[in-house]
């Protein structure tokens, strides 16, 4: 009988606490329910393209900027901005030389209907080419 209690209380706090670590570790975000960027090169070219997906309520801002990193600092290629309900995609190509590290940044504001900021968020892609 004991061992029967001893396993029953293991199974107990394995799973109080693996509810508590998973909701812990979950995102909040208000308004956002998907947010991607992705970073691609082809013939000298990058190609950048951001998406966000908010509620129907709000409203997102999206900015997706292509950056070099040069002697470990992180610099401005260009930027592309976009804005709009439900779904919103900000994209943009730009000539660059190969040799060097590159990271593609989506950044979005979503505001409500009184323009409130609500929350704000960004992904990052880096890739060598």
């Amino acid at each position: 009988m004991k061992k029967v209690s001893v396993i029953i209380c293991a199974l107990l706090f394995v799973m109080i606490t693996t509810d508590v670590c998973a909701a812990a570790i979950k995102p909040m975000y208000t308004g956002i329910s998907d947010l991607s960027c992705s970073l691609s090169f082809s013939g000298g070219k990058a190609s950048c393209i951001g998406d966000v997906t908010v509620d129907e309520s709000y409203t997102a801002s999206l900015t997706v900027t292509l950056q070099r990193k040069v002697d470990s600092v992180w610099k401005k290629v260009d930027s592309w901005k976009s804005s709009g309900t439900v779904w919103v995609s900000a994209s943009g190509t730009a000539t660059v030389p190969k040799g060097y590290q590159y990271r593609v940044v989506a950044s979005v504001t979503v505001k409500d209907s009184t323009g409130n900021t609500v929350d704000s968020a960004s992904i990052t892609d880096i890739k060598t080419y």
